[in-house]
């Protein structure tokens, strides 16, 4: 089940915040705040769920979520953010290998190997851009995809927030669901989950991923996020 391991706390008890683990948009940072909110300590053997496979309506249909936090960032930036964190990790998994490997050779010259890597996701792009019939890995699909397209949720049980503005955003979403302590929410909580790109996209490859995923664009732009 894609949504089990929410069955772990109860949704509807106080104080009742979940949310949607978009890949590289601020989740591991969400988790971290929510964590505590629901007095879970950063040690449990029992974590605070993050499964990239749940999704907003199943968390508001099948567990009964009173009200859930939805981070949006730009497709782009979550593609950059995923290779350059596979950089630093020298693309160990859960990289992309189509776009991450580098040709035996480049492990013997540490310069070209850095500029090879950090072309990692321009190279991605250009494979999307390659076949329309491709379609994304999972740690990149698009923010729609984990909303459930053609379907409005309750807007009073929904915040999105930005991530570039994520500390923000949330204190305000969670002094407005009436959250106890919300101006000291954040405590302790370091915001260290979103990688800041140095990395850009060309500009065919900027146009192709607003073209093709546009429905995540116009969410981006509806909620004032973006670079």
């Amino acid at each position: 089940m894609a949504c089990g391991n929410w069955s772990r706390i109860d949704l509807q008890a106080e104080p009742g915040v979940a949310y949607v683990a978009i890949p590289r948009a601020g989740t591991g940072t969400l988790r971290a705040l929510l964590r505590k909110l629901h007095a879970w300590p950063t040690a449990s053997t029992v974590d605070f769920p993050h499964s990239h496979a749940c999704t907003l309506r199943e968390l508001l249909e099948t567990h009964r979520a009173r009200r859930v936090l939805v981070p949006l960032r730009p497709l782009h930036e979550r593609v950059v953010s995923f290779f350059e964190r596979s950089r630093r990790r020298n693309c160990r998994p859960p990289a992309f290998n189509p776009a991450c490997a580098y040709p035996g050779i480049v492990h013997f010259m540490p310069a070209l190997k850095q500029r090879y890597l950090d072309a990692g996701a321009e190279r991605f792009v250009r494979w999307l851009r390659g076949d329309a019939r491709r379609s994304v890995p999972d740690l990149l699909q698009p923010t729609a995809a984990y909303l459930n397209v053609n379907w409005t949720p309750n807007g009073s049980a929904v915040r999105f927030v930005c991530t570039h503005a994520l500390r923000k955003q949330v204190v305000q979403a969670l002094r407005r669901w009436g959250i106890p302590d919300a101006e000291h929410a954040w405590d302790g909580v370091a915001n260290r989950h979103v990688t800041n790109t140095r990395v850009r996209l060309s500009n065919a490859s900027l146009t192709f991923l607003r073209t093709r995923f546009a429905e995540d664009y116009a969410l981006v732009r509806r909620h004032g996020c973006g670079s």
